[in-house]
């Protein structure tokens, strides 16, 4: 049993770095011989594998069986509850994306689960328009982190926080908000070059929808400058076009 015990725990972290490897060591043992708390432990970690490879049926299935330990560790719990709402924020089903996330806050005490916990709310809230709800649990991820740059989740989490920040308050109409949290974004020296595209994206919809075609079009042009994936920038080329039509319709009516 002892030795059982330290093989879960080493392939618990093979995880954090090699999912296909952590997948291979766990194969090598079969879950039929196992009972008690050993069957458990490796539900646990197969449900982890599966969530980690968008598996998301297989993570469910293994999850619920894990949920059932009644000495269940509270924050291991929090981390399937939190994997849970992520899970089902990715099938769109909001309302249990957002049950499994304040059931995940109820009882994490680490600063990960907790942060990954507010941030699937900010996105459900987002995609709901409750975006009032959304920057409340942005804030909250920020405040949680303080002003962190030498650590690489916090510096992730407090970037992809302020690039939400700047959408949720432009859909509120609070330009000014939107435009502080832009600068704060864009102030940070090495920022990721996902979240700047989204804030310069966001931006840019602000210029777009007051008609200010020159300043939307360098804004978008400095989005996709950012961006690798081929589908996403053919799919905002249609307002770089809108804006290059405008602006030489101005320049002909001139």
């Amino acid at each position: 049993m002892e030795e059982l015990k330290n093989k879960f725990k080493q392939i618990k972290e093979i995880l954090e770095n090699d999912v296909d490897q952590a997948s291979s060591e766990l194969e090598k043992i079969k879950p039929n011989g196992l009972s008690g708390e050993l069957k458990y432990d490796y539900y646990y970690l197969a449900g982890n594998i599966h969530y980690e490879r968008d598996e998301y049926d297989d993570a469910i299935k293994d999850y619920d069986f894990v949920l059932k330990k009644a000495d269940l560790d509270s924050e291991d719990k929090a981390k399937i509850y939190k994997n849970l709402a992520s899970i089902y924020n990715d099938k769109e089903l909001y309302g249990d994306s957002i049950k499994y996330a304040n059931k995940s806050l109820e009882l994490a005490k680490n600063h990960k689960t907790i942060s990954g916990s507010l941030q699937i709310l900010a996105t459900s809230y987002m995609i709901l328009k409750e975006f009032t709800k959304s920057i409340d649990c942005l804030l909250r991820v920020i405040d949680l982190y303080g002003h962190a740059r030498n650590e690489y989740w916090s510096k992730y989490m407090i970037e992809s926080s302020l690039a939400s920040l700047c959408f949720a308050y432009w859909k509120l109409g609070n330009e000014e908000k939107s435009e502080y949290y832009f600068e704060k974004l864009t102030s940070i020296p090495g920022v990721n070059s996902h979240e700047l595209s989204r804030a310069y994206l966001c931006k840019a919809h602000r210029f777009y929808e007051k008609r200010q075609w020159k300043e939307a079009l360098d804004h978008y042009n400095k989005a996709l400058s950012l961006i690798n994936d081929e589908a996403e920038k053919e799919y905002y080329q249609k307002y770089i076009n809108d804006c290059k039509g405008w602006l030489a319709k101005r320049k002909s009516d001139m």
